[in-house]
């Protein structure tokens, strides 16, 4: 946008000064002749504004432009990152819970009677609550985003 703009201020200043150029009024005489060379002063002293507009954009805007361009890159990037760290910190405790399961299982099949009819609903709402805690983790992953996701540091279950 700002080249489209820069370029149109230089094309407007190269069609001023050239205007400027031409020979207006050379074979006229008294105030016509005044004028006609007042007219050629105005029209290349303001093709050499446009000159100079269309330097400054390109210099200042495209410059910080440059800048705010790259600095979003890195906070993408650093944004990313921390998306990945927070990732992987929910998966090794999603990991921590299977083998937690695995574990409550296996010590489930070896109780037998009535004792276990009992140790399955313990283990059962443990394993429950374990659930919830990681169906919020995954909530919470999902609804942050950048500075606020650093903040969440998922503490081990169990």
């Amino acid at each position: 946008m700002t080249n489209d703009r820069a370029a149109a201020e230089e094309e407007y200043s190269k069609k001023l000064l050239k205007v400027a150029k031409m020979p207006l009024g050379s074979k006229e005489c008294g105030t016509l002749k005044n004028s006609l060379v007042a007219v050629k002063t105005e029209l290349e002293t303001m093709g050499n504004a446009h000159a100079e507009v269309a330097a400054n954009m390109r210099r200042e805007l495209e410059d910080a432009l440059g800048n705010m361009a790259a600095s979003t890159k890195e906070i993408r990037k650093m944004v990313a990152s921390i998306y990945l760290v927070f990732l992987m910190q929910t998966m090794a405790n999603i990991e921590k819970l299977r083998r937690t399961k695995q574990a409550q299982e296996h010590a489930l099949s070896k109780v037998t009677g009535t004792f276990a009819h009992n140790a399955y609903f313990q283990f059962k709402e443990k394993y429950e609550a374990d659930c919830i805690k990681v169906n919020g983790y995954i909530a919470q992953q999902n609804m942050l985003l950048g500075k606020e996701l650093e903040k969440v540091e998922p503490t081990g279950l169990g």
